[in-house]
């Protein structure tokens, strides 16, 4: 009975796939933008850069950075799958968050050899939409873990 509870109806596959798509879109709308509209034409809390490494703009080789999020993207929604409780809206949306930035960021590695970047807060270096799906997935996730992780007790019924 728990295998079977674990098992994701098509309606929730489509739902999780259009969610997905829909955020994947919106970053990548917004990259667009940012490369069209930006690079000579700053504007409040918006600024232009190309960022080839990870987080912060710490370097690592283009081919590691691609290979890390293929390998990740699968592991991630397995750990999202087997430990979280999926009857928790919170459990499913954190998976989600993650993979659409992991994603949006992949699709401009591939396309532009760079992660566009374009918001600009104080000091920290520039960022991107599916910066902050990445971000605030994981936040969520170290505050909600209690409520969102799957029991022994869970597991059972």
């Amino acid at each position: 009975d728990s295998i079977k509870a674990r098992i994701p109806t098509m309606k929730t596959k489509i739902f999780i796939t259009v969610l997905s798509a829909l955020l994947i879109t919106l970053d990548q709308l917004t990259k667009y933008f940012a490369l069209t509209y930006l690079p000579n034409n700053p504007r409040f809390l918006l600024e232009y850069s190309q960022n080839p490494g990870i987080a912060f703009g710490i370097a690592l080789p283009k081919i590691i950075l691609i290979i890390l999020t293929i390998v990740l993207i699968p592991l991630i929604y397995y750990i999202a799958k087997t430990e979280l409780d999926q009857k928790k809206p919170l459990a499913r949306a954190i998976p989600i968050l993650i993979i659409a930035g992991a994603i949006g960021n992949l699709l401009d590695r591939f396309t532009h050899g760079f992660v566009i970047d374009f918001i600009k807060i104080g000091p920290w270096p520039n960022f991107n939409i599916a910066d902050i799906y990445i971000s605030t997935a994981v936040l969520l996730a170290i505050v909600f873990y209690g409520r969102i992780v799957r029991t022994k007790k869970h597991d059972k019924h």
